[in-house]
């Protein structure tokens, strides 16, 4: 009997502390920081960037939702990529981000007629709209489609790219895997068409001149892929200056790529 009246006011302690201390203004949001692991060109003034996540201050750090925080910073600051909020005792978050970085530019149509274009990164979230493009090796790399389909771009939202989801992710994974620098790939790689002339073909246009053509793109694309970048890489100075690689899967399973001039 003892020890069952010891863990109940043990019990009342131990709650009791814990108000205390989940209500004491010491534990309440007085400040949040910003940090960036990345450079940063588009994302300048830190406070503004702060100011738009509208964070409550003076409520207790241990009730705080971060998600909808996050979801409302990276809504107003389309470049921004929040990583994580870290909370920093006893008041005070940090929210760590990065830049976003424009990989690709697609047009957006509206009635089948074209309206802009919609300039997003890997996510294929959209960082800005504009109604004019120049396809530089400064800018992003073009991606277009088989129809005009894409009806819609609002800065800060994800772009709707149903059915093509997975190889526009995989396709994006595996260009920063060839190239780890956004810069280079832009220098590089002019434009990819997604089914090209027949459903799961790809095209990708090469600043060199040089086509690359993935057949049936939807089976081992990865393995399609990564062959075409080395065949590419390998060629002699002559295939530098046009033609087209083709990259398929023979009869026997094997995949191959084969490259012709005109």
């Amino acid at each position: 009997m003892r020890k069952k009246s010891l863990i109940v006011i043990m019990s009342i302690l131990v709650f009791l502390v814990l108000t205390i201390i989940l209500s004491s203004t010491i534990f309440c949001l007085k400040k949040v920081e910003i940090q960036f692991y990345s450079n940063t060109i588009n994302l300048t003034d830190k406070q503004q960037i702060i100011e738009s996540g509208k964070f409550k201050y003076n409520q207790s750090i241990f009730f705080i939702q971060k998600q909808p925080y996050i979801e409302r910073l990276e809504k107003s600051n389309p470049y921004l990529k929040v990583v994580n909020i870290e909370t920093k005792f006893p008041n005070k978050l940090v929210i760590n981000a990065v830049e976003r970085n424009e990989l690709f530019v697609i047009k957006t149509y509206q009635n089948n007629n074209f309206k802009n274009y919609a300039f997003v990164d890997d996510d294929l979230k959209v960082l800005k709209v504009e109604t004019t493009f120049t396809n530089s090796n400064s800018n992003p790399i073009l991606l277009t489609f088989e129809s005009n389909f894409i009806n819609s771009a609002e800065s800060g939202e994800f772009l709707q790219v149903e059915g093509y989801e997975k190889i526009i992710s995989t396709l994006s994974s595996e260009l920063i895997t060839y190239q780890n620098n956004i810069s280079l790939l832009k220098a590089n790689f002019k434009e990819i068409t997604l089914n090209f002339e027949n459903k799961n073909d790809i095209l990708i246009s090469m600043r060199s001149g040089v086509e690359i053509l993935l057949k049936n793109s939807s089976d081992r694309f990865v393995e399609k892929f990564r062959l075409a970048l080395s065949f590419y890489n390998s060629s002699s100075s002559d295939k530098q200056e046009g033609g087209r690689i083709t990259i398929l899967e023979d009869n026997d399973g094997v995949v191959r790529g084969y490259y012709s001039k005109s």
